[in-house]
């Protein structure tokens, strides 16, 4: 199974670098991928 969402986070100084469109303010990305044998993998990106 493979779910990812967007957290909102407080600006960043490097202001554009984190700005969702989708959700009209800053936020950082995190994908986790579940296998089949239950193993848990997360991906977050900045």
């Amino acid at each position: 199974m493979i779910d990812a969402t967007e957290v909102q986070i407080n600006r960043p100084k490097k202001e554009l670098a984190n700005y969702s469109g989708k959700k009209k303010c800053h936020a950082m990305k995190a994908q986790a991928i579940v296998t089949s044998q239950g193993r848990l993998f997360l991906w977050i990106s900045l």
